[in-house]
């Protein structure tokens, strides 16, 4: 037998449907827009016949919140973890990537070129991310061992 991971961005919200979309970060503790209510439903009818075993999340609403509609059928409880936590944009949290490039240029280019050493101006890069990210994953993996884990997140954790 073996152990799954079920890695689920948390759904949708104002930010992320606005045009352009806004990066939050954890500034910005959004709740679900309305589209992502339905979004993390459709998630819970998907994964609805699976056995998930246990179900983490980051702290964050927008995540605790999708966490808590997919497990819903499974009848578990969202447990919030601080390392599966938003990335920390610094500076350019509530901004969208077109008033990055403008205002931020130079920082932008750096970013886009290697995101995993340039991260975000008085935040985190994507090295820093992974390193916690694995860490917290590691620890659940050792605490379900060939079971099926249900985690949400966030999409930049998710990445790195």
């Amino acid at each position: 037998m073996s152990t799954t991971l079920y890695l689920i961005r948390h759904a949708a919200t104002e930010a992320l449907l606005a045009h352009p979309p806004r990066l939050e970060g954890r500034k910005h503790n959004s709740p679900l827009a309305k589209f992502g209510i339905l979004q993390a439903a459709a998630t819970r009818d998907f994964l609805a016949n699976r056995t998930i075993h246990a179900c983490y999340c980051s702290p964050m609403l927008r995540a605790v919140q999708t966490a808590t509609i997919v497990a819903e059928p499974h009848q578990l409880a969202p447990l919030p973890l601080e390392s599966l936590n938003e990335c920390q944009m610094g500076k350019w949290e509530g901004m969208d990537w077109q008033q990055i490039r403008y205002l931020d240029a130079l920082n932008y280019h750096r970013y886009i070129g290697n995101p995993a050493e340039n991260g975000f101006p008085a935040g985190e890069n994507l090295t820093q991310v992974a390193q916690r990210v694995t860490a917290a994953v590691e620890a659940i993996f050792e605490r379900h061992p060939n079971q099926s884990i249900l985690v949400v997140s966030h999409h930049t954790v998710n990445r790195a």
